[in-house]
C-alpha cells in the first residue's frame, strides 16, 4: 500500500480537469455541442438518442451517479453555476471553430459568442471523454486562451492584416 495511489475525488478538481462523457455533455447541453466535437454525429448515434431518449433516463442517471455528490450538478443533473456556464457557452449560437471538416476526426473546438466562451477538448488516454475549457471573463485575454487550445506549433497562422 505504499505506492497505492491516491483516488482523486471529482469535488476537489477544477473544472477544466474534470473529465464529461459525449452522453454526459448531450445531456447537459440539452443537445449537441455547437462545435459539433463533444456530442456531434460522430459522436453519438443520433438515430438512437431518437428514438430511445436515452438523456432523459439512463444517460440523465448516470450523470446525477457521477457528478452529484461532487457538487457539479443538483440531484436532476441541473449543473451548479460554475458548470451552467460554461454549458451556457458551449450551447450557444455563436461562432464555433473545430480544426477538422470530417466530424470523426475532430477533437477539439471553441465557441465564441455573447455568453462568454469555451472550448472543448478531447481527453487523453483510457476512458476518453472530455475536458471544457472556459474562457475568461475579460475578453481581452481570449486571444491567449484560444491559443492554449489551437497551440501555435500544432496551428500555425498569421493574424489577419485587419
Amino acid at each position: 500500500m505504499l505506492f497505492a495511489k491516491r483516488k482523486i475525488q471529482l469535488a476537489e478538481l477544477p473544472l477544466e480537469q474534470v473529465r464529461f462523457s459525449s452522453e454526459d455533455l448531450f445531456c447537459l447541453l440539452g443537445g449537441n455541442d455547437t462545435c459539433m466535437v463533444a456530442c456531434g454525429p460522430a459522436m453519438l448515434r443520433l438515430d438512437h438518442v431518437t428514438r430511445d431518449r436515452p438523456d432523459k433516463d439512463v444517460w440523465r442517471r448516470n450523470l446525477v451517479n457521477r457528478y452529484s455528490p461532487a457538487g457539479w450538478v443538483d440531484d436532476e443533473g441541473n449543473p451548479c453555476p460554475e458548470l451552467a456556464r460554461v454549458i451556457a457557452a458551449l450551447g450557444q449560437m455563436g461562432v464555433a471553430i473545430s480544426y477538422d471538416k470530417d466530424y470523426a476526426n475532430r477533437k477539439l473546438g471553441v465557441v465564441l459568442g455573447e455568453r462568454g466562451a469555451v472550448g472543448v477538448v478531447k481527453a487523453p488516454g483510457f476512458g476518453g471523454g472530455w475536458y471544457l475549457r472556459p474562457f475568461p471573463e475579460d475578453r481581452a485575454e481570449w486571444g491567449a486562451r484560444f491559443r492554449e487550445i489551437f497551440s501555435p506549433e500544432k496551428f500555425p497562422f498569421d493574424p489577419a492584416a485587419r
